[in-house]
């Protein structure tokens, strides 16, 4: 109706109709509240000047809503959201401390269509400001961030961990220094979240941190080890990959002083990985070329995504599902692991560790494609996307 009468409607938008509407927004029923949302991106349209004069309470009703754990409500606040600061640019800064932090976060929300409208949002309304607006309002963004860790909505917590390493790597430091200690803690506080999605975003997050940050993050070292070992063997293959990568940061952050603790549970993943080979039986192999999966053929006929082959294969990612899964495996990509080798040592140290790993190898008799040739971990016929398992 407000759509199609536009100005004809102004008559009865009267302060008993606006009161209404409010309510509407925060509403138990989660359709009322999208309703309510939508009824406001109708009326900024038909009547810019009349919303006006409570656009401020409206700019708070939207934080809420861009916050929701619906989706269509969350949507609808984040449309609403844009036609509010694209009608009122010239004043929307005022909004920003309210609404920048909601729209920041929900560029990196789980959910594909709010991402990506939010990220179109944030282009049309910011420009090229977006990390000079960011450090001006670190103080809400990071208050924001910090609440979002806690969430009871699983995908905001994630959104939130990816957010936090956004602000390590992308914003500027001065800005950003006075906030690292609360936002570390907060990262690794997520590490034990019950969802695992949110502790491969923290650890990755907590990796990005590190670089920036070695210093700084130094005294959390210890107990951030134990979780990404932890990881290193968790049925989850992201969150081994994660963990690998997470340690491969690491390693490139303090060099050569990271050996000591990540070197030995290298050696004893390869040690152990030749004595699992019996599990595995194998027929023939095939390396697709666009997933770099192996298909393996069992002895009964049955197909699976194996991980370990005793022929000229190679180990591939494992799957929890598949018939192949052992529990107890660890995973780590062969770009980590030389990132880890290559770090900040010399090459004199680099080529004795590779040595050291290629004897242990040898001495378990893996398949050659395990030995650590041309620098790769595996052959060069096989991408660095391919996984190395290793048995901790």
């Amino acid at each position: 109706m407000i759509e199609n009468l536009e100005c004809e409607f102004l008559p009865f938008m009267e302060p008993r109709l606006s009161k209404l509407i409010f309510q509407c927004l925060s509403h138990p029923v989660r359709y009322v509240r999208e309703v309510g949302f939508q009824i406001f991106t109708a009326l900024i349209v038909a009547a810019p000047e009349d919303v006006k004069e409570f656009a401020h309470q409206l700019s708070q009703c939207l934080a809420i809503g861009l916050s929701d754990n619906w989706n269509q409500v969350r949507i609808a606040a984040a449309i609403t959201t844009r036609r509010l600061l694209l009608t009122y640019s010239e004043s929307k800064e005022e909004f920003y401390p309210v609404l920048l932090p909601k729209l920041c976060l929900n560029r990196y929300y789980k959910s594909e269509g709010i991402r990506t409208y939010s990220q179109d949002s944030w282009r049309l309304i910011v420009g090229t400001e977006g990390r000079n607006l960011v450090a001006k309002y670190m103080d809400d963004i990071v208050k924001c961030y910090l609440s979002s860790t806690t969430s009871t909505n699983l995908a905001e917590r994630e959104a939130a961990c990816a957010c936090i390493s956004e602000l390590a790597t992308k914003i500027d430091q001065t800005a950003f220094l006075p906030h690292v200690i609360p936002l570390l803690e907060a990262l690794i506080s997520c590490t034990e979240n019950e969802s695992w999605s949110v502790r491969d975003a923290a650890c990755l997050a907590c990796g990005s941190f590190i670089m920036e940050h070695p210093t700084i993050s130094k005294p959390y070292l210890e107990g951030l080890y134990k979780i990404l070992f932890r990881n290193l063997g968790d049925p989850i293959q992201l969150l081994r990959q994660g963990a690998a990568t997470t340690l491969g940061n690491i390693a490139t952050a303090y060099g050569i002083e990271t050996l000591g603790i990540i070197l030995p549970k290298l050696i004893e993943g390869l040690t152990t990985v030749g004595s699992t080979k019996h599990q595995f039986t194998s027929i023939s192999t095939h390396i697709n070329p666009s997933s770099h999966a192996v298909t393996s053929t069992t002895l009964d006929g049955n197909h699976g995504h194996g991980h370990l082959v005793a022929d000229e294969g190679a180990c591939v990612q494992h799957d929890p599902q598949c018939e192949f899964a052992v529990p107890g495996k660890i995973l780590v990509t062969s770009e980590s692991l030389m990132r880890f080798l290559e770090g900040s040592t010399s090459s004199s140290t680099t080529t004795s560790n590779l040595h050291h790993i290629q004897s242990h190898c040898r001495k378990s008799k893996l398949p050659q494609t395990w030995h650590l040739t041309d620098g790769y971990g595996i052959t060069k016929k096989n991408s660095k996307n391919i996984f190395l398992n290793l048995n901790l």
